[in-house]
C-alpha cells in the first residue's frame, strides 16, 4: 500500500487527503495504543509473577492495560465512519483476511475500495 501524502489544493489552502488516508491514520493510531496497552498488561503479569510490586498496585497495571486495548479495540470495531455518509467501515477494514500482509495492519487494505454503504470510492481526495 502506498502511502499518499496530503496535497494543498487551489482553493485557500485547504488540505486535501484521501478517505483511505485518513481512515489508516485514526486506525494506526489506536493500534499503536493497543499495543502500548497490551505492553503495560504484560508487565504488570510479569510483575506480579517476580513479587516486586505490592498486590495493589499491580491490579491498577493489570485493570489499566486491560482498558487501553479494550477500549481502542471497540473504537476500531464501532468508531470507524466513511467521512461522506458516516456508515461503520469497522467491520470491513479490520476483517482479517489470508491475503493481507502484516503491514497493512495498520492501514487500510488495498482490497477494500469502496465504502459499502455510499459507494464512494476510498481513494476520493476529500478536505482534512
Amino acid at each position: 500500500m502506498r502511502y499518499c501524502a496530503p496535497l494543498i489544493s487551489n482553493r485557500s489552502n485547504t488540505i486535501m487527503e484521501t478517505i483511505r488516508t485518513k481512515l489508516s491514520r485514526k486506525k494506526r493510531k489506536l493500534v499503536i495504543t493497543m499495543f502500548f496497552g497490551f505492553l503495560i498488561l504484560l508487565a504488570g503479569m510479569i510483575v506480579d509473577i517476580i513479587g516486586i510490586i505490592p498486590i495493589d498496585w499491580i491490579w491498577l497495571l493489570i485493570i489499566g492495560g486491560g482498558l487501553i486495548v479494550v477500549i481502542p479495540n471497540f473504537l476500531l470495531w464501532f468508531k470507524m465512519p466513511c467521512p461522506l455518509c458516516r456508515g461503520n467501515l469497522g467491520g470491513a477494514i479490520n476483517t482479517p483476511s489470508w491475503s493481507w500482509k502484516i503491514k497493512w495492519k495498520l492501514g487500510i487494505p488495498s482490497e477494500i475500495k469502496f465504502c459499502q454503504y455510499c459507494g464512494v470510492s476510498l481513494d476520493k481526495e476529500i478536505e482534512h
